[in-house]
């Protein structure tokens, strides 16, 4: 999130010397509008993706990935499918709710 906030500024900066175009105008918008997001909803999904992890004893989505691709939930596949689906959506509200 830093990145995006930094990322503007520096082309704000720029802007003193070479005004910011429509479409540069409009980009900064949406950098900033996920920021936004990020803020209002960023700790929630995060809290939600730590209990989905320590709920099936994965330190971090790649530790989940290979638990996954090793058949250890296979028992659970459909809450899991569940969670991870609405973890992702989650994350579409932060980084493009039109999705």
């Amino acid at each position: 999130m830093a990145e995006l906030v930094e990322a503007v500024r520096e082309r704000m900066n720029l802007a003193i010397e070479t005004p910011v175009g429509g479409f540069e105008a409009r980009v900064m918008q949406n950098v900033l509008a996920i920021v936004e997001r990020e803020l209002a909803l960023g700790p929630q999904t995060e809290a939600f993706r730590v209990e989905v992890l320590a709920n099936y004893g994965a330190a971090d989505e790649e530790a989940l990935a290979a638990s996954i691709r090793e058949g250890q939930h296979d028992d659970c596949a459909g809450e899991l499918r569940r969670e991870l689906l609405q973890l992702a959506q989650q994350q579409l509200r932060i980084d493009n709710p039109r999705w």
